[in-house]
């Protein structure tokens, strides 16, 4: 059976699948139930296969509050455009029996819980008093804070929903899209002024009856609803025709006594919690119809849905080819929902929640709703299926070490200028999720209990990681081989496959990028006695840094053009996966030293200086303070090269018309539909590179290819389409992220200039294994680059007994004190 489910040929199909390919060639009694139990047991399919239907658990709603205002619920909608009176986000208040909603603006970014909790003191409490609970979802400020403030100020219970279920709180969601949609009808075209029909907005909101109740939340709340000027309209009218009919005297409206308008307002609340019953017991029967309920007991072993669940070694993995489900997890205790609670013990039914023993590393909130879990199949009737038990901790020079199964991956930390290395590892016996990443460290001993003896599963790491690096640089050295004795590549790249040997220095025309590359060959030169020969020593990886790294297009490309180099990207939207997910004005850049990076690439985001932009209000003051953040790390890292690319703006709002890059020198045009686009978008790249050709740039005289032939571009550099000359419209590229990225072609040429280094690495080399020191400030100073380098003191060069300090002088070319010179 396992091979006819779980080998390749047979990919872990179904049940059916699975019971046909046995019966084909074999038959015993009770084979089908044998083969359905083995399909069910299989932890990859229980753990990689879809939920088919609907899932599990039954519905349990919050219970109907008796009192006005005695359940509120809170939640915000963010993501809005910064207002002139600096809003970017509304909280809205909702009470769960009189529907009545208040929405108030709010600055989201700088609103603490102190601060929300006082938000809801000064704009609530002090129209409906305190409530008896709170619910709300759990928001990073809905945490330890807010609770003790809300409780210091009214001595209320917070309830906060689990994670990732919105169901929980759905009174609020149904709040936020009502809002949401009353506000796109009466914002203006810029969207700057949303804040102002907040009011408007709660005010239709409350004047509106509710279908489920029959009542305004005016009328449940004051026992009437609210003059409006439509209410005085129809009583101005109705006035005049009563004066009309009666010879002009108007006739007394007659008004009810107190105690009549009291006793309407009681029956009115009744009336609304009798349908709010009323309709929550259809919305259960309804729901349970076509959910099963799932009950588990303390200490039974589940499955749970990984959708909203990164394991530690999942991090930079498709999330496609990744486990459907994680664990086995047990669960450690139950929960009904405050509706099962009010019910006698056998009546409550199956619990709504449970709190999971889950691994320390994932760090999130224990506590699932059963719709999220899943039961695992055990498969105890078969041996092949015998759950292994982890082998007991090992007490190795007073440490309790868990046996390590292998070591699955390996990464670089760094913070605060310290480096080290760690290690995904597979514990034995253990489950995936309880991976673990360790230092070397950590895994220092094999087991045996003998200090010294380096752990068998590292070794086997390491011995195949230096295979797969071999490979790599024979893949390298076979591209440069098929090339006729020729190399397209960098002396960077070159250095590291080869160390430093000595290299002839020739430049061809590479059609596809347009410029001349570097072109290296192996030296004729005689052979060097042992004594005087350069002593290989290994050459430090390429680092780069990326800010507002977006689609990772730039990553991609240095990484392939020099290859094992270290990149760390930062951006703040978790979805382009940077390594470091943060605001780059809050990040803290001074984790490397100064030098760490020999390349720094900035693309600020371009919206505020685009000339694209022709709605709303241009924030330039916080685009600039990005950028002048941008040089700040510039200048701090002090890298070898620098690009900043930001596309070109109209004047006066241009990034290139600015004065925080006025210190810079004039930067380079470019136009991307030259490197192979559809669309044109001209921008500007500052560097300190000097580059051997100019950038390309579609005008009038060098026109690309399809405007030469068309008159037009394909496409315009915006989402949607845009209008031209005589009503022809021209397509847009749809999504905005696929304006993000730049061209490969146009990386691939500006990376192609990055040998300042090299070429002062390949003189000294070549000098030194012609044993010619005579010659060295000749050599060196032939390696001039006429450009304005990057801003930062002498670097001693050190090479195999010679020193030589090089400084970069701004007015162009090399000086070298060969003063220092060792035996």
């Amino acid at each position: 059976m396992r091979e006819a489910h779980e080998s390749p040929a047979a990919g872990h199909t179904g049940r059916d699948k699975t019971l046909d390919r046995v019966s084909r060639r074999f038959w015993w009694p009770r084979m089908s139930k044998d083969v359905t139990d083995w399909c069910k047991s299989c932890v990859v399919c229980q753990q990689t296969r879809p939920r088919n239907g609907y899932p599990d658990g039954q519905l349990n709603p919050l219970q109907v509050p008796v009192r006005l205002w005695q359940v509120v619920s809170i939640d915000f909608v963010t993501g809005l455009p910064r207002t002139e009176r600096g809003y970017d986000a509304f909280a809205t208040f909702t009470d769960k029996l009189s529907k009545m909603v208040h929405v108030v603006p709010m600055l989201y970014a700088d609103s603490s819980a102190a601060q929300i909790a006082r938000m809801y003191f000064d704009q609530v409490w002090r129209l409906h008093g305190a409530p008896m609970k709170i619910v709300c979802d759990r928001d990073s400020r809905f945490r330890d804070e807010m609770h003790l403030e809300l409780h210091r100020l009214m001595g209320v219970q917070v309830a906060s929903t689990t994670p990732y279920h919105p169901q929980g709180d759905g009174q609020a969601e149904h709040t936020n899209h009502t809002v949401e949609r009353m506000l796109r009808a009466y914002v203006d075209a810029n969207q700057h002024d949303w804040d102002l029909w907040c009011t408007p907005v709660e005010y239709a909101i409350n004047d509106s009856r509710s279908a489920v109740t029959g009542f305004t939340p005016f009328e449940l709340t004051y026992g009437h609803a609210p003059a409006s000027q439509l209410d005085f309209f129809v009583e101005a009218a109705l006035a005049s025709r009563r004066g009309r009919a009666k010879g002009g005297r108007g006739a007394a409206v007659k008004k009810g006594t107190a105690h009549e308008t009291a006793r309407q307002f009681v029956r009115q609340l009744q009336l609304a919690r009798e349908k709010l019953l009323l309709a929550q017991q259809q919305q259960i029967a309804q729901y349970d119809a076509r959910h099963r309920s799932r009950s588990y007991a303390v200490g039974d072993e589940v499955w749970v849905d990984a959708t909203h669940l990164t394991q530690p070694g999942d991090r930079g993995l498709h999330k496609k080819l990744l486990k459907k489900r994680l664990g086995p997890l047990r669960v450690l205790e139950v929960f009904h929902s405050d509706r099962q609670m009010a019910l006698p013990a056998s009546d409550r039914g199956a619990p709504s929640a449970y709190r999971l023993q889950t691994p320390k590393q994932w760090k999130v909130h224990d506590v699932f709703t059963v719709d999220r879990l899943s039961p695992v199949e055990s498969g105890s009737r078969f041996v092949e299926r015998a759950k292994e038990i982890p082998p007991p901790p090992l007490d190795v020079s007073g440490r309790k070490e868990t046996h390590v199964e292998r070591v699955e991956r390996s990464r670089t930390r760094q913070r605060q200028g310290r480096r080290w290395t760690e290690y995904l590892v597979k514990w034995t016996g253990m489950p995936r999720s309880e991976n673990e990443w360790k230092t070397r460290e950590d895994l220092e001993w094999d087991g045996a209990g003998r200090p010294g003896v380096p752990n068998r599963a590292l070794l086997e790491f390491e011995r195949i990681e230096a295979k797969r690096v071999e490979r790599e640089k024979l893949r390298v050295r076979k591209r440069r081989d098929e090339s006729a004795g020729a190399v397209w590549t960098t002396l960077s790249e070159e250095l590291k496959v080869d160390g430093a040997m000595p290299w002839v220095r020739e430049e061809r025309f590479d059609e596809e990028v347009g410029t001349f590359a570097r072109v290296s060959a192996q030296s004729t030169l005689p052979p060097v006695n042992g004594a005087a020969a350069l002593e290989k020593e290994p050459v430090g990886q390429s680092r780069i840094l990326v800010l507002f790294c977006g689609t990772g297009s730039v990553e991609r490309q240095f990484t392939k053009q020099f290859p094992n180099s270290e990149v760390v990207a930062v951006d703040i939207q978790p979805k382009w996966g940077p390594t470091h997910c943060e605001d780059i004005m809050r990040w803290d850049y001074r984790q490397f030293r100064p030098g760490h990076f020999d390349v720094v690439w900035a693309s600020p985001p371009c919206t505020e200086y685009s000339q694209a932009k022709t709605v709303g209000i241009r924030d330039l003051r916080a685009a600039d303070r990005r950028v002048r953040r941008t040089l700040e790390i510039i200048r701090y890292l002090r890298p070898e090269a620098y690009f900043i690319e930001n596309p070109r703006g109209r004047e006066p709002h241009g990034l290139h018309t600015r004065r925080c890059m006025s210190n810079l020198p004039a930067p380079h045009l470019v136009t991307y539909c030259k490197y192979g686009t559809a669309y044109r978008k001209p921008t500007h790249i500052w560097t300190n590179v000097p580059l051997r050709t100019p950038l390309r740039v579609c005008d009038s005289d060098t026109p690309c290819e399809f405007f030469r032939q068309h008159g037009r571009h394909e496409k315009v550099a915006q989402g949607g389409r845009a209008m031209r000359a005589g009503g022809v419209f021209a397509k847009g590229m749809g999504a905005r992220e696929n304006l993000y990225g730049i061209p490969s072609a146009l990386l691939k040429q500006l990376f192609h200039n990055l040998t300042l280094h090299e070429e002062v690495h390949a003189f000294l080399s070549e000098l030194l294994v012609r044993e010619d020191l005579s010659e060295m400030s000749v050599l060196v100073q032939s390696a001039v680059v006429e450009s304005d380098p990057p801003e930062f003191e002498p670097e001693p060069i050190a090479l195999a007994g010679v020193r030589a300090e090089v400084t970069i002088i701004p007015e162009g070319g090399w000086e070298s004190d060969a003063s220092g010179l060792s035996d």
